[in-house]
């Protein structure tokens, strides 16, 4: 059995349509959201090395955040852990003015990139 983890930075949740749409991918076994809708583990009898395995999830801006870190996409075997990779990705970042902006207590003369 494999897993892909996918894990969401900060303000975002994951797209319930998109995850939907993994049932019809080929060797998916099931899906597990955790951490709030904040991680997604995409369980797999197995996956193939040809043809590739592509699934595709979106996720939603669900708050702005400033200076979000990194997130990471983390595929491993289940029974044999040291079978793995990760990698990481980083989504736009907001200007804390645009954060800010739409609030009474914003003072954008004060704002700092």
């Amino acid at each position: 059995m494999a897993i892909i983890e996918v894990n969401l930075p900060s303000g975002y949740i994951f797209d319930p349509e998109t995850l939907n749409a993994l049932r019809n991918v080929t060797h998916c076994k099931r899906q597990e959201l955790k951490h709030q809708n904040k991680k997604l583990d995409i369980y797999f009898d197995f996956i193939p090395k040809d043809p590739e395995t592509c699934i595709y999830v979106e996720a939603i801006r669900s708050f702005k955040v400033g200076k979000t870190s990194s997130a990471i996409v983390r595929v491993y075997d289940y029974y044999e852990t040291s079978r793995k990779a990760m990698e990481s990705y980083t989504v736009p970042e907001f200007n804390f003015c645009e954060i800010c902006k739409d609030t009474q207590d914003c003072d954008q003369q004060n704002c700092v990139d």
